[in-house]
């Protein structure tokens, strides 16, 4: 979807199945969909069996059976592990709305290579970034479709919220690169 988005954006029609209406539409799902490709339960998650082990699915069918959605499946506190995710917390923003993103985002190195390979070389990133997420996790055996989940705290929190800002940086730094490239 992001591919498409460039190339709607670069005069291009939208590759099938996408069907962005418009320049417009394209451009504000481009935005939407860097932020998505840098929070890493959006593109990373683990297969869990029923006690809570990690687990690599042999067939389509077991995957299907021990995926846990990218951690909408998995509670900690209650909360799915997904949507503490994506909660980002408020003296993040207020510090990377504040002057420190932008700096920072100055920082990021630029994408190389074609912008058509940039949004595989950015998941593939996020998906490495992903291991974070689990790493400090005690997932519990499953109940229902469900696994409870404990972390070690304030370990936990203080890891997730460094990496969280880190990736809102990158996926900050990487719009402006695509906006950049695409009209200098």
């Amino acid at each position: 979807a992001l591919g498409a988005a460039i190339t709607v954006l670069q005069g291009g029609k939208s590759p099938p199945p996408i069907n962005f209406v418009g320049q417009r539409e394209a451009l504000r799902l481009l935005t939407h969909y860097v932020g998505d490709l840098h929070q890493p339960l959006h593109v990373g998650s683990v297969y869990l069996t029923d006690a809570g082990a990690p687990m690599d699915p042999a067939t389509p069918q077991d995957a299907r059976m021990h995926d846990n959605a990218g951690g909408n499946k998995i509670l900690l506190k209650g909360w799915k592990l997904h949507a503490t995710w994506d909660d980002v917390p408020g003296k993040t923003t207020t510090s990377l709305l504040a002057g420190a993103g932008a700096t920072r985002a100055r920082q990021v190195p630029a994408t190389t290579g074609p912008i058509a390979n940039w949004p595989a070389t950015w998941a593939s990133e996020s998906i490495v970034s992903a291991r974070s997420a689990f790493k400090g996790l005690k997932i519990e055996r499953k109940a229902g479709d469900q696994w409870p989940a404990t972390a070690e705290e304030p370990a936990y929190r203080q890891s997730r919220e460094a990496l969280q800002e880190a990736q809102i940086v990158k996926a900050g730094a990487r719009l402006a690169q695509i906006l950049t490239t695409l009209w200098p």
